[in-house]
């Protein structure tokens, strides 16, 4: 029998969702325990064989403290891609690598709003702006990589 605690009512059958999310070959699980109007947080359990039977990890720990609008996994390149949203940026996404049951973030994008409302500023598109920071994990640290500009989720020229 397993116990799942949730912060909010959660339907196990319509949020179960199984995946071998550290790569390991066997089957994972996850069920939502948390939401909000763009985000949520799953709880995740990995198969252990040799206790045989599913546990929880540092890995699902780091996992369940992710708020996100989705999971992408590449079984090739062993990571996991989450997205998240903001009004007036795309999809922000952030990967990570798995690596001994850890997350290691390897590319992050942040986005960042300023508006601006003074009738002054005309060099500024109408709309509701952002600036997307770019950073990927280069020799061991992130470094910004990148940085763009939207508005309503378009590129600014």
């Amino acid at each position: 029998m397993l116990t799942i605690m949730a912060s909010q009512p959660i339907n196990f059958s319509a949020t179960f969702d199984p995946s071998d999310i550290n790569f390991d070959g066997y089957l994972d699980f996850s069920v939502l325990g948390a939401f909000g109007g763009k985000w949520g947080n799953r709880l995740w359990w990995v198969f252990d064989p040799a206790a045989g039977r599913f546990v929880q990890n540092v890995l699902t720990r780091e996992l369940g403290e992710l708020g996100t609008n989705g999971y992408q996994i590449d079984p090739k390149k062993h990571e996991i891609a989450t997205e998240s949203l903001m009004a007036g940026c795309p999809s922000l996404v952030t990967r990570y690598h798995v690596e001994d049951n850890h997350l290691l973030k390897i590319h992050e994008e942040i986005g960042k709003q300023i508006i601006e409302t003074s009738p002054l500023r005309t060099d500024l598109p109408a709309g509701v702006p952002c600036t997307v920071t770019v950073s990927d994990l280069v020799g061991g640290i992130m470094r910004v990589t990148d940085v763009r500009r939207f508005v309503e989720g378009e590129p600014v020229k």
